[in-house]
């Protein structure tokens, strides 16, 4: 990957990025303090294919986006039941966010680990190890919770907005 910087007279900057796989993109920092992100054609590197103008709030919520340590979630599956219970199993992989770290049952919400074919009931002490899946169930927004706490290593930054799902 490269970056260049081009000032555009009356209107800002252009920072561009050649990614690995020869695409580009541009963030046009407009002096008002507007960003325009732009994709570029792969057949014509000097076209722009998609773009989008974001306010200075936006361009900051995506900074913060894109540089989030948040986790990949494997999650094998998730059913929707009666009455919004869902349940939701989750696969632990190598270099998974969970591993070694606790499984425990949030408040409405029962937990266990499937290991070498058992069912294990999760406790305080038990740790996730690479081939477990964990198993959820309970309310949605129960759910979710126990799994931004499994998940999320620094409360702080908080998870995701969970509205969409």
């Amino acid at each position: 990957m490269s970056t260049t910087r081009t000032a555009l007279p009356g209107i800002g900057t252009l920072h561009m990025l050649q990614l690995h796989n020869g695409r580009r993109i541009g963030v046009i920092r407009h002096r008002d303090g507007r960003r325009e992100l732009v994709v570029y054609d792969a057949a014509d590197p000097d076209a722009g294919r998609i773009g989008a103008v974001l306010t200075s709030q936006e361009a900051s919520t995506l900074t913060e986006v894109l540089q989030a340590a948040g986790p990949s979630v494997h999650c094998a599956r998730l059913e929707h039941l009666a009455a919004g219970v869902v349940v939701m199993q989750m696969l632990v992989g190598d270099g998974s966010p969970w591993l070694h770290r606790p499984v425990a049952a949030g408040e409405g919400v029962l937990a266990a680990v499937v290991r070498d074919d058992r069912v294990v009931p999760a406790e305080a002490s038990s740790r996730c190890r690479v081939g477990d899946v964990v198993v959820l169930v309970g309310h949605r927004d129960a759910v979710l919770a126990v799994l931004d706490a499994l998940l999320w290593e620094h409360p702080t930054d908080g998870p995701p907005s969970r509205a969409d799902m």
